[in-house]
C-alpha cells in the first residue's frame, strides 16, 4: 500500500477552511484537483490513512467530486509525521517543535508551510529562537530532548525547561538575539564563549522559577548578549575566567608560604638569644 505523502496533505490544507479548533469541529474543503478527491476517498475506505493524516470525512464518499466543497474533519495528522497546527502557540506546545523545526507542518494563520515565500514575522522569530536554544545546548552541560530541558551544572544543578509561546516571540529583541548569535559565528575561542555564556545564564537566571527561566533570558537577550561580550573581551585581553582563578591560587599560595617563612625567621632568632640568667652565671 503507497504510502502518504505531506505534499498531498498540505495540497487539502491549502483548499480548506479550518473550523474553530477542536476533535468534533467541522473544515469545509474544497475538492480543487483529483489529488485531493483522491486522497478523501482515500481516507474513507484506508483505516491506515485517516490515523495517518487525521482526516474523516463527514458527506457520503459520492459527494467527492470536482469542484464541490465537503465537510471533513480535520485532527492532528500522526505525531512524526506531520503537525497541524492552528497558529504559532499551537506549533510549539509540540515538545519535539521546541527545540528544532517540523520537517513537515502547516500553519492555519497565518497560513505558511515549510518552503513558503516569503514567511511570516511570526516564523521569522520562531526559527531565531530555535537557533538561541540550540546556541544554550552549546553552552549547557546537557540537553534533555525527552523533557525539553536545559541543564546547567555548577554548584548544584540548574534546570531551564524551553518553555515559550506567541507573546514571547513577539516581545523578543531579535537585534540582541542576532547580536548574541554573531559572537559564535566565528568558531575562534569557540569553547571560552560557551564557558562565558554558560556562566552568564546561570547568574542571569538561577534566581528565577525553573519554568519562567527560558521565557526570562528571551526577554532579557540584550543583557545576556552584553555579559557575554564583556565576558570574551576580558578573555581576549588575556585574563580568562580560569587564568584569574590560577593567579589568585598562585598569589595566595605564594603569600601564605612567605608568612610561613617569616614566623620561621623570626621563631629561629628568638631561639638564638642567650637568657640574662644564662649570661650572669657564666661571668
Amino acid at each position: 500500500m503507497a504510502r502518504i505523502e505531506f505534499d498531498q496533505l498540505l495540497e487539502l490544507y491549502r483548499h480548506a477552511k479550518f473550523g474553530k479548533g477542536g476533535e468534533e469541529d467541522e473544515s469545509q474543503v474544497t475538492v480543487a484537483t483529483p489529488a485531493i478527491a483522491a486522497l478523501l476517498m482515500r481516507v474513507e475506505t484506508d483505516d491506515y490513512a485517516a490515523a495517518e493524516t487525521g482526516i474523516t470525512l463527514l458527506d457520503d464518499v459520492k459527494a467527492v467530486k470536482d469542484g464541490v466543497v465537503v465537510s471533513v474533519r480535520l485532527n492532528d495528522p500522526r505525531s512524526g509525521f506531520a503537525v497541524l497546527a492552528r497558529d504559532v502557540d499551537g506549533l510549539v506546545r509540540s515538545p519535539a517543535a521546541r527545540i528544532e523545526e517540523p520537517r513537515h507542518f502547516y500553519l492555519v494563520a497565518p497560513a505558511y508551510a515549510p518552503g513558503d515565500e516569503p514567511f511570516p514575522d511570526e516564523v521569522a522569530r520562531y526559527r531565531q529562537t530555535l537557533a538561541v536554544i540550540q546556541l544554550f545546548a552549546r553552552a549547557a552541560s546537557m540537553l534533555d530532548a525527552t523533557k525539553s530541558e536545559l541543564v546547567f551544572v555548577k554548584d548544584g544543578k540548574m534546570v531551564m525547561p524551553i518553555r515559550f509561546n506567541a507573546g514571547d516571540l513577539k516581545a523578543l529583541d531579535t537585534v540582541a538575539a542576532d547580536r548574541l548569535l554573531g559572537q559564535f559565528a566565528d568558531e575562534l575561542h569557540d569553547e571560552q564563549k560557551c564557558s562565558i555564556l554558560f556562566e552568564a545564564l546561570v547568574d542571569l537566571c538561577s534566581a528565577h522559577r525553573s519554568e519562567s527561566r527560558f521565557r526570562f533570558a528571551l526577554r532579557n537577550m540584550g543583557d545576556l548578549a552584553n555579559r557575554v561580550a564583556q565576558g570574551y573581551r576580558l578573555f581576549a585581553s588575556g585574563f580568562s575566567y580560569a587564568k584569574v582563578r590560577s593567579e589568585l591560587e598562585d598569589a595566595r599560595i605564594d603569600y601564605t608560604q612567605k608568612i610561613h617563612k617569616t614566623i620561621v625567621d623570626i621563631q629561629n632568632q628568638l631561639l638564638g638569644i642567650p637568657s640574662r640568667r644564662s649570661s650572669s652565671r657564666r661571668r
